[in-house]
């Protein structure tokens, strides 16, 4: 077997990623200015709430990256359980259906692969 990456190191380098996205988008919505003075600010909101999302999956990243390697294995089971759940949800075959189907089942296995990287 290869010489695999550490979970830790793997979700480290995640949440930089993912805080450097959150950040872009960040400044992109801080040049917002609506099309007319009568807009509303849901795009505006919109794109606040990518960031949100992004932040969040970073958040949850670096609490896992400092859990000791017994309580990050059962936070990675806890959250592959949860990915199954949300993907055996999914009824619809439409065209977002499928989306959510092929993100989840990926999700699934990088969690499952960064599950079995932990040291």
């Amino acid at each position: 077997m290869s010489n695999l990456i550490d979970a830790k190191d793997i979700l480290n380098d995640e949440s930089k990623m993912l805080d450097l996205q959150a950040t872009m988008i960040e400044a992109f919505a801080k040049g917002y200015t609506p099309r007319s003075a009568t807009d509303d600010d849901f795009e505006l909101n919109n794109l606040n709430c990518w960031a949100k999302e992004l932040r969040g999956y970073s958040d949850i990243n670096k609490q896992f990256a400092a859990m000791p390697s017994t309580n990050l294995k059962t936070a990675l089971q806890e959250e592959i359980v949860v990915l199954q759940q949300c993907l055996a949800a999914i009824k619809s075959n439409s065209a977002a259906a499928e989306y959510w189907k092929t993100n989840l089942s990926e999700n699934i296995y990088y969690t499952q692969q960064t599950l079995a990287r932990v040291k």
